[in-house]
């Protein structure tokens, strides 16, 4: 079942009784995955996130709603909200002025 949460932007569907998948609704009629903005899982008497484009990051939180809110402000961080970010190997080469 899925929740939304107007005031922040977010959709949330409960995945299992301790997981969560939080979506941006800017991007919600599209199915390929440019929405998720991470998880939520919680852990012990905590709340961890995972941040979709950020592998390894986590970061805990003591209650849903605090873990929830910093979620909906990372979407604006995103990588599809800034664009892809390339290796440094394709990163085009700023010139020596001259």
């Amino acid at each position: 079942m899925a929740v939304i949460h107007p005031a922040l932007g977010v959709e949330v569907i409960q995945l299992s009784p301790s997981e969560w998948r939080v979506s941006d609704m800017r991007h919600a009629d599209q199915q390929d995955g440019l929405s998720l903005l991470g998880f939520i899982e919680q852990r012990g008497q905590g709340f961890e996130i995972t941040v979709i484009g950020a592998p390894g990051k986590r970061t805990r939180f003591r209650d849903f709603t605090e873990a929830l809110e910093w979620l909906a402000t990372r979407r604006d961080r995103s990588p599809q909200a800034v664009g892809p970010v390339l290796p440094p190997r394709l990163r085009p080469r700023r010139r020596a002025p001259r």
